[in-house]
């Protein structure tokens, strides 16, 4: 190395350290996809019950608390949802399940009427069946069954 370039070296490192420093932060923060404020969230968290934003990122709750700070995390294509003084609760999948039943459904052909299902009558159920079969032929083979679920003659 020249006497030039070694004197600059550090000036160099430096600058790249401290380029590298104030970068990071911002790669690490994500950019929402939406933001929730404007009502009481309640987090259902002894240690912090309420917030004023929750902020949401590729479907996953990013940030949670005052909203000067989630609003950080706004960026130009953000959704802003404003609760307009309704409560925002954390979601409940299920609040009355039978696990026995409702895996039974999972592994079925669904027989259930318009809107949740497809049967109108007794050839679209018998579609329905041959549809879920040909699907799950391996299954039916094995197992040699059929399981619907839903179905109403009503």
């Amino acid at each position: 190395m020249n006497g030039s370039l070694q004197r600059r070296a550090p000036v160099f490192a430096a600058a790249l350290a401290l380029c590298l420093a104030a970068a990071v932060p911002a790669a690490a923060q994500p950019v929402a996809d939406s933001i929730w404020s404007g009502g009481p969230i309640l987090t259902m968290n002894d240690r912090a019950m309420r917030a004023q934003a929750v902020a949401v990122a590729g479907g996953k709750i990013v940030a949670v608390g005052r909203r000067a700070d989630v609003m950080k995390l706004k960026g130009p294509n953000t959704q802003m949802v404003d609760l307009q003084g309704r409560t925002l609760l954390p979601g409940f999948v299920d609040a009355h399940g039978h696990m026995v039943v409702g895996g039974l459904q999972a592994l079925s052909a669904n027989m259930l009427a318009p809107p949740d299902g497809q049967v109108r009558d007794i050839a679209s159920l018998q579609q329905t069946l041959r549809d879920w079969a040909q699907k799950n032929a391996a299954a039916v083979e094995k197992t040699q069954l059929i399981i619907g679920f839903g179905y109403d003659n009503a």
